[in-house]
């Protein structure tokens, strides 16, 4: 009787002990970090990697300011027939979205000054497609929005008019689109 009396008193004594440190760890303030603003952040278009039917070409998010700032999500992206500047006629369905483990799934990243985060944007070849289903056409460019904001690339690239016959990835950290073995976990 008496060892079981002991026992239950060192395991009290252990989750009060317990109950004491979680409540120190949580009561310390850990810092925020915002959401990238409107102005925070440039877009540009990676190095192309392609597969076979699929090239890929990652979408690459710059924070320009000198603090730290997160992002996260899939951006909608289209296709887009202008030359110069955003608002061109789109071409083409919106991309798919496609969430595995190749190329990632759009969790909060953050981005210390000057980092970058990216999504990887899929071109699949028309000719991939009977001409019947797709009616493909040359665009000029991109249109992204993420985060409530717009952004513009030139990529010239031929898609489909009647079927979706791009993808989209949520963003990584990093410059390729892809979810590296240090940053997938």
């Amino acid at each position: 009787m008496r060892a079981r009396v002991t026992t239950l008193v060192a395991i009290g004594t252990l989750l009060g002990t317990l109950a004491f440190i979680s409540t120190a760890a949580g009561s310390a303030t850990t810092p925020t970090v915002p959401k990238c603003s409107t102005g925070a952040l440039s877009m540009s278009v990676g190095p192309l990697d392609g597969t076979v039917g699929t090239f890929y070409y990652p979408l690459v998010f710059t924070n320009d300011t000198t603090k730290s700032c997160t992002l996260a999500g899939t951006p909608n992206v289209r296709a887009d027939t202008a030359i110069n500047s955003m608002g061109g006629p789109l071409v083409g369905r919106p991309a798919r979205v496609v969430n595995n483990a190749r190329t990632g799934y759009g969790r909060v990243v953050v981005l210390a000054p000057r980092g970058h985060a990216s999504a990887n944007y899929g071109v699949v070849d028309t000719g991939n497609y009977p001409v019947a289903m797709c009616y493909p056409k040359t665009a000029q460019s991109v249109s992204v929005n993420l985060q409530g904001r717009m952004y513009w690339a030139k990529l010239r690239f031929t898609v489909c008019t009647t079927t979706a016959s791009t993808t989209i990835s949520g963003v990584v950290p990093g410059r390729t689109g892809l979810v590296s073995a240090r940053n997938a976990g």
